[in-house]
């Protein structure tokens, strides 16, 4: 299909998406993998668990993030993106 003169091609905005996700979730990593250090000297005071156990935490919610991914990834190329999506919004 003939595209009008001067009109942004179709193209064009899927790397739009593409950049704003990659922001979103630059942002979110980034939240989430730093986040945890405001709570480490409370739950050491708190409950007298060790900087290392409450550290452990973190990491491994991040192995599970990745290795959330890599299952929703198969799920995405067995099936669609858009199970992909609904099974991450319910979660």
């Amino acid at each position: 299909m003939a595209e009008a003169k001067g009109a942004i091609p179709e193209h064009f905005y899927r790397w739009i998406v593409v950049v704003a996700s990659a922001v979103m979730m630059a942002f979110g990593v980034g939240f989430i993998s730093t986040a945890v250090t405001v709570f480490i000297i409370p739950l050491n005071i708190e409950f007298g668990w060790p900087r290392g156990s409450v550290s452990f935490i973190n990491t491994a919610g991040i192995v599970g993030i990745a290795l959330g991914g890599i299952v929703m990834g198969w799920i995405a190329d067995k099936f669609t993106t858009r199970l992909v999506a609904m099974i991450g919004a319910i979660s």
